[in-house]
């Protein structure tokens, strides 16, 4: 790793960022993501915009083009084993909401009904 490279991972190690799981899904395949980097982009509450991170190889990614529809959860600092789960591997493979909790607010996107927001 090169001097700026390993400044550069010094000074994101410090860095206490909160946690976001993004879900979408499509009439036959649902998927969700540990997303690191999502943002407020208006400040109008009638019209919410946010900016997320998404890497175009992820089969959420796939899942929010296809579907036009995303949502966004705000992670507790005490759901890492959440976090692992939508992390530690692809949706294409398995199903990671067998074992979460869902709330039906949202008819074509899963929601999940535990977390902070």
């Amino acid at each position: 790793m090169t001097g700026a490279a390993s400044q550069a991972e010094e000074i994101f190690s410090r860095l206490n960022r909160e946690l976001w799981v993004v879900t979408s899904a499509t009439q036959n395949d649902r998927g969700g993501l540990l997303a690191t980097w999502v943002s407020q982009a208006s400040l109008n509450p009638q019209r919410p915009v946010i900016l997320a991170g998404l890497a175009p190889n992820h089969f959420t990614t796939q899942l929010v083009r296809q579907s036009g529809n995303l949502a966004v959860h705000l992670l507790d600092v005490d759901q890492t084993d959440v976090a692992w789960n939508f992390c530690r591997d692809s949706g294409r493979q398995r199903d990671k909401f067998a074992n979460i909790e869902l709330s039906n607010t949202l008819e074509s996107t899963p929601i999940l009904a535990k977390c902070h927001s």
